[in-house]
């Protein structure tokens, strides 16, 4: 199973972009205020510096994921060790999104329904992505990206009328301190470390440079576009107080006739994006997690992999304090997805020069 450049690329766009729909803009607005747009920009410029650096790093090992890498440098338990650990962390990351989407779907459309039932909803698109394996999401994705990116263009377009220019001063916001420190705002980007899981499944050498460098531009311009036009439509403080910046963006659409309100447009895309990122993020666990145990055939774990996911999503309470931990695990899950693939790489160059000397 190859892919193509243009495949992969859509595959990661869709999974960092997805992040801006839940309250991703939001936090830039909350970190900088008017300069939201800046920070934006310092984040996505950091995290191309990091995942170039990554790249330079991985050169000799071109080809390999990150299991094999740990292999090569450190042994079969290594591989073991850190399959395990990227499947658990992906896992962790894929049972929190999944009771934040499944939250928020019945807080605004499914108000009768319980909430097991919608994560089974949710559940039942995982299990169907798991069985379509990387390919067909891949496929699937390169579809969706572009009706994905059609629905925001339009949303963007119909919020001009809203722009207020005088929004966006003072330039710097809180000021320059508080862009340059803002970089929590790389948990957004953080996903494209994930490229390192599948360099094997790319069609040419090199290729994983590309996609990646792709993906954070395309999305790096997504999130900056939109923190702006929040910006322009929403005035800062007040642009503190939503949750979702994205629905408060859509719900201020008035173009008479023609669109009186435009919910519509970003629960479809908000929806859609969620059950891609969701199956991205389920299969990369099932993956690791067969690459540490040697497994030819996912298909014999994938139901217990799902249920484990459902029952993790269960365990927050009721009164919205997963969003606590949604902050603590991210900033965790930043280092982690980008400090991994440093720390394998530089082991496994470390252990390869070593065996040389001897």
């Amino acid at each position: 199973m190859r892919l193509r450049e243009g495949e992969a690329t859509w595959l990661l766009t869709v999974l960092l972009t997805s992040k801006i729909l839940f309250a991703g803009i939001g936090r830039f607005v909350a970190v900088s205020g008017t300069a939201g747009w800046l920070q934006s920009i310092w984040c996505v410029f950091v995290a191309l510096v990091i995942f170039r650096v990554l790249c330079r790093l991985y050169r000799p090992f071109e080809g390999k994921d990150m299991m094999a890498v740990a292999e090569l440098g450190m042994g079969v338990g290594a591989r073991v060790l850190v399959g395990v650990l990227v499947s658990g962390a992906l896992m962790l990351h894929t049972a929190l999104m999944l009771r934040i989407y499944a939250d928020t779907v019945s807080a605004l459309t499914l108000f009768e329904s319980p909430l097991f039932f919608v994560l089974l909803f949710f559940a039942a698109t995982m299990m169907a992505g798991a069985f379509a394996g990387l390919g067909g999401l891949a496929r699937i994705c390169m579809v969706a990206g572009v009706v994905l990116g059609g629905m925001l263009a339009l949303l963007l377009f119909l919020s001009v009328p809203r722009f207020t220019i005088e929004n966006l001063f003072p330039i710097l916001g809180k000021g320059v301190p508080a862009v340059l420190g803002g970089l929590d705002g790389l948990e957004i980007f953080s996903d494209v470390a994930l490229l390192f899981l599948i360099t094997p499944h790319l069609n040419r050498d090199g290729a994983y440079r590309r996609v990646g460098t792709r993906a954070l531009v395309w999305s790096g311009v997504t999130v900056t576009a939109f923190v702006l036009v929040y910006l322009l439509c929403v005035p800062y403080p007040a642009a503190t107080q939503f949750k979702l910046p994205m629905l408060e963006i859509a719900g201020g659409v008035n173009a008479d006739v023609v669109f009186q309100r435009a919910e519509g447009i970003f629960l479809l895309v908000w929806i859609f994006a969620g059950f891609l990122s969701l199956c991205i993020t389920f299969y990369l666990s099932l993956y690791s997690f067969s690459r540490a145990a040697f497994l030819s055939d996912r298909r014999g774990v994938t139901a217990a992999f799902l249920v484990i996911a459902v029952a993790l999503a269960l365990i927050p309470g009721a009164d919205g304090s997963y969003a606590r931990y949604y902050q603590v695990f991210f900033l965790g899950y930043t280092v982690f997805a980008f400090g991994l693939p440093a720390v394998l790489a530089v082991g496994a160059r470390l252990c390869a020069g070593k065996g040389a000397q001897e």
